[in-house]
């Protein structure tokens, strides 16, 4: 059941975008996880489908859960932080900062550099500590 627009038959609740729906690999792809846009009268959490309109969550095939997303409470510097590349282990590439969210967790933010935007990492990361020079 796809919905186009918030009516008396089909009143939808904004969400906060604080919520994102999981899914689990079905084809041996990892779909990725959808920010939930909107809540039906059901109190179903609404995405966006690849077909542009808004679905419930749990109507797309490999559904496991809707989750809250910590809000971001601070960004800080680098620090002088690096990753460490899978493809190069003796190559590193600088953080742009750190997310810290309502928990007191951090994540290092990285630069996409053939885009020109950071983002988080998508999953877990080998961190180098700064060298300190001299050192």
């Amino acid at each position: 059941m796809a919905l186009d627009a918030t009516t008396e038959e089909n009143a939808m609740i904004p969400a906060s975008g604080r919520y994102i729906a999981t899914y689990t690999d079905t084809d041996g792809v990892s779909p990725p996880d959808r920010q939930v846009e909107a809540f039906d009268d059901e109190g179903r959490a609404l995405v966006l489908a690849d077909t542009g309109r808004l679905e419930p969550a749990a109507s797309l095939p490999g559904f496991a859960a809707i989750h809250r997303r910590p809000a971001i409470v601070a960004v800080l510097p680098p620090g002088g932080w690096t990753v460490q590349d899978d493809d190069d282990p003796e190559g590193t590439r600088p953080i742009a900062g750190w997310l810290v969210d309502e928990n007191g967790e951090t994540l290092p933010l990285l630069v996409d550099e053939e885009n020109g935007y950071a983002h988080p990492p998508d999953g877990p990361v080998r961190l180098r500590q700064p060298v300190e020079e001299g050192a």
